[in-house]
C-alpha cells in the first residue's frame, strides 16, 4: 500500500511538473517581445496596498510603483484587477499576464512554481490599541507593549482570518491563554480599528500597512507592537521570463528612494494630511463662514442647495484652505483630482484658484444630482447619495447598492440600507464577490463622510443666517 502511494505522489509530481513546463513553453514571452507589444500586462487585486479606485481614478500603492516601472521600462501599464484571488497565480502562469503585483507574501511554496522579484517592503501583524494615557469612555485600557501582557486579554479579530489563526499560535509560543473573541465574517478590519478608537473593544490585529493606513485617521491608536515575524511583500514572474525578472530586479534595486517615496505617501503622509483636516473652524459670525462664502451662495443657487450645506461640504474637504492637497493628488476648495478637474475645464494651473475649483466642484455635483435623480426621486436621500459619491466615486455606490439588495436591504435608501453595505466593501469576501465591479473602498470614508456634512451642516443652520 504504501509502495502505491508513493508511485502515486511521484506520478502526481511529474505531471505537475509537466504541467509548468508545458505552460512556460507555450506562454514564454522575452523582454523584447514585451517592448515591441508596447505594454506590460499585470495582475494585480483590489485592495487597499495594490489597486483601487478613488474619486473615479485608479491609485494604490503597488499601482503607482508599477507606472514607475512601465515608464521606464518604456511602454504602457495594461492592469487586470482580478477578483479570483484563488486563481491569481494560475492566470500568470496560464499567460493572462506578465507580471502578478497583488500584496503578495513572499513563500516557499509559491517560489516552486513562480519567481519573486526583489521584495518591496516587509509586512507584519500589529497589536491595535489606544496609546498609553489615552481615556475614551471614561476608562483607560492597559497598555500592552509585550507580547507575554496578552495573556489573559480579550482581542477581537474575524473569525477563521490570518490574525486570528496568528493569536492561536502566540498563545502556544507564549505558553498561556488569550482570550481570542472571534466575530462575525461580515465585521471588517477597518470597523474593528475604529471600535477600538471609540471603546467598544480594547484590542485587534491587523497586516502593518492596513494599520498605517488607519491610523491615518485615528492618530491616537498605537500600533508599534508586531505580533508576527516580518514578511517579505514582492511581486511574482513566470518561471520562464528570467529577462524580465532581471529587469525588475534592477530597476528595484536601482529606485529605493522613489519606492520610500511611494511608501511615505501611502502610510505616512496620509497621517500628516488626516491631522491637518481635524483643526477644528468656527464660523467668523452669524453671518459669514469663509472668504468663500459669496462664490458659495451664487454656485449652491445653481445646484439648488441651502448655501450653508455646500460649504459644509468645503470644509470637510479642504477646510476653506484653496492651497489645499491631499496625499493622494486632490488639490484646492473641493479637492478635485487633477483628471477630474480637467473634465470639467479646469486646468492644472487652476486647480487652485477658489472660484474655478467651486465651480468645477459644483458641475461635477450636480452632475451626479442628475444621474441619481432617475433612480432616487426624494431629494432628501438623494443628497445622500450624491454626497457619498463625491467622496468615494459613484461606482462604489453603486457596488453598495448591489450589496443591500442581496441583503435584502432597500437600494435606493442611504441610512441603514446603502450605508451599511458600503462599510462592507473594504471586506475581499465581498469586494471580491456578490455582483461587485469597482472592487476595494475603505467604506468607513464615505460612510463618515455623510454624517459629518450634515452634522456641519446642521451646525452653520443654527449659527449661520442663510
Amino acid at each position: 500500500m504504501q509502495q502505491i502511494l508513493s508511485r502515486i505522489l511521484i506520478v502526481f509530481i511529474i505531471l505537475n511538473f509537466s504541467c509548468i513546463a508545458v505552460w512556460e513553453e507555450m506562454n514564454r514571452l522575452s523582454l523584447k517581445e514585451i517592448k515591441r507589444k508596447g505594454k506590460l500586462k499585470v495582475i494585480t487585486s483590489y485592495n487597499a496596498n495594490s489597486y483601487f479606485i478613488y474619486k473615479d481614478q485608479p491609485i494604490g500603492y503597488e499601482y503607482e510603483l508599477l507606472k514607475l516601472l512601465t515608464k521606464d521600462l518604456g511602454v504602457e501599464l495594461d492592469i487586470e484587477a482580478s477578483s479570483d484571488l484563488a486563481n491569481l497565480d494560475y492566470k500568470l502562469n496560464s499567460g493572462e499576464g506578465d507580471l502578478l503585483a497583488a500584496n503578495t507574501i513572499v513563500t516557499r511554496e509559491k517560489g516552486r512554481q513562480l519567481k519573486f522579484t526583489e521584495h518591496l517592503m516587509t509586512t507584519t501583524q500589529v497589536l491595535v490599541q489606544r496609546k498609553k494615557g489615552f481615556i475614551v469612555r471614561k476608562k483607560m485600557t492597559e497598555y500592552i507593549d509585550n507580547t507575554v501582557d496578552l495573556i489573559g486579554k480579550t482581542v477581537h479579530v474575524r473569525a477563521n482570518s490570518d490574525y486570528h489563526n496568528r493569536l492561536k499560535k502566540l498563545q502556544e509560543e507564549l505558553g498561556g491563554t488569550i482570550n481570542i473573541k472571534p466575530i462575525p465574517e461580515n465585521i471588517t478590519t477597518d470597523e474593528l480599528i475604529e471600535q477600538v478608537y471609540n471603546g467598544e473593544i480594547d484590542y485587534t490585529v491587523a497586516d502593518e500597512q492596513t494599520a498605517l493606513i488607519n491610523n491615518a485617521y485615528y492618530s491616537e491608536l498605537d500600533i508599534s507592537l508586531p505580533i508576527s515575524f516580518p514578511q517579505k511583500i514582492a511581486w511574482v514572474v513566470r518561471r520562464n521570463s528570467p529577462e524580465l525578472l532581471q529587469f525588475v530586479n534592477d530597476w528595484i534595486d536601482k529606485n529605493q528612494n522613489k519606492i520610500k517615496e511611494v511608501q511615505d505617501k501611502y502610510y505616512r503622509k496620509s497621517r500628516n494630511y488626516m491631522q491637518e483636516l481635524k483643526i477644528e473652524s468656527k464660523p467668523k459670525s452669524k453671518k459669514n463662514i469663509s472668504a468663500f462664502d459669496s462664490i458659495i451662495k451664487e454656485q449652491a443657487s445653481l445646484l439648488g442647495w441651502d448655501w450653508r450645506f455646500l460649504a459644509a461640504l468645503i470644509y470637510q474637504e479642504s477646510r476653506f484652505n484653496p492651497s489645499a492637497k491631499s496625499w493622494m493628488g486632490a488639490s484646492g476648495l473641493m479637492q478635485l483630482m487633477p483628471s477630474t478637474a480637467q473634465n470639467l475645464g479646469v486646468s492644472i494651473g487652476e486647480i487652485h484658484d477658489p472660484r474655478k475649483n467651486i465651480t468645477a466642484g459644483v458641475k461635477h455635483l450636480k452632475y451626479l444630482d442628475g444621474m441619481w435623480k432617475k433612480t432616487i426621486p426624494d431629494e432628501d436621500e438623494r443628497v445622500k447619495f450624491v454626497l457619498a459619491s463625491y467622496n468615494a466615486g459613484q461606482g462604489h455606490v453603486m457596488d453598495a447598492m448591489t450589496l443591500a439588495r442581496f441583503q435584502n436591504k432597500s437600494p435606493v435608501k442611504w441610512d441603514k440600507n446603502v450605508a451599511e453595505a458600503i462599510l462592507l466593501l473594504s471586506d475581499p469576501a465581498y469586494y471580491n464577490g456578490y455582483g461587485v465591479k469597482y472592487g476595494y473602498c475603505r467604506g468607513i470614508e464615505p460612510y463618515k463622510y455623510v454624517q459629518v456634512i450634515i452634522a456641519k451642516y446642521n451646525e452653520y443652520r443654527e449659527s449661520v443666517k442663510k
